[in-house]
């Protein structure tokens, strides 16, 4: 789960330590490997905030091992603290709003496996706003540079396809068809593109989708 600094310098990604998971950064020509986690819970999904200052990610480390918080640090592992908690299920996948104020995460709150992609404010927070209500799994949400749409991965048309919505959860959009599976889309910097990762030749590959302004 790579995630790149906005400024191109760094990537943060989780790393498997012995039994466990945890945070690390390291420079994009990969020297200066340093973990900013160091918990016997499992840390992982992280990404950086749009001015490089923190980083939210995912963790199990309140005590319920089968129960995933989300949590904020400063970039260099810093400052470490939840700020959302679900009263059930497991919340990951987290990315931040262009502007920063505020995190988009998939959480399956009845514990049934059914992951729904939800928004809260940057800060922390209490409650969350739901944006999908589908079935089965919607998950890896990813803002358009401006702001206005989520692009994001679901099985629940039967096999793992791209999808587009607007910030607000509606205007849904299938961006793909095809019976392999094409998760993990991103956005490129301008918004005119979006790669995602498909199965669709017999083996995972990295493929390109121009996106309508």
């Amino acid at each position: 789960n790579p995630f790149f600094a906005p400024d191109g310098s760094k990537i943060v990604f989780q790393n498997k330590t012995e039994t466990n998971t945890e945070i690390c950064v390291i420079d994009t020509d990969g020297t200066d490997l340093q973990n900013l986690t160091d918990n016997a819970a499992r840390d992982g999904g992280a990404a950086f905030s749009p001015d490089g200052q923190n980083i939210v990610f995912s963790t199990n480390r309140d005590g319920n091992t089968g129960k995933y918080n989300l949590y904020r640090m400063d970039a260099d592992g810093g400052n470490q603290r939840q700020i959302y908690s679900a009263k059930n299920g497991m919340s990951g996948s987290a990315a931040w709003s262009p502007d920063g104020s505020s995190i988009l995460f998939a959480n399956d709150f009845a514990a049934d496996g059914n992951f729904e992609i939800f928004k809260i404010p940057a800060s922390r927070s209490e409650t969350a706003e739901r944006l999908t209500f589908r079935h089965r799994v919607d998950t890896q949400p990813s803002v358009s540079p401006d702001g206005k749409q989520i692009a994001f991965a679901s099985n629940t048309d039967g096999n793992w396809e791209s999808y587009l919505m607007n910030a607000d959860g509606t205007g849904l959009l299938r961006l793909t068809r095809n019976p392999a599976d094409d998760i993990t889309p991103r956005w490129s910097p301008d918004g005119t593109r979006i790669i995602f990762s498909s199965n669709r030749s017999g083996k995972y590959a990295i493929y390109e989708i121009d996106i309508d302004q």
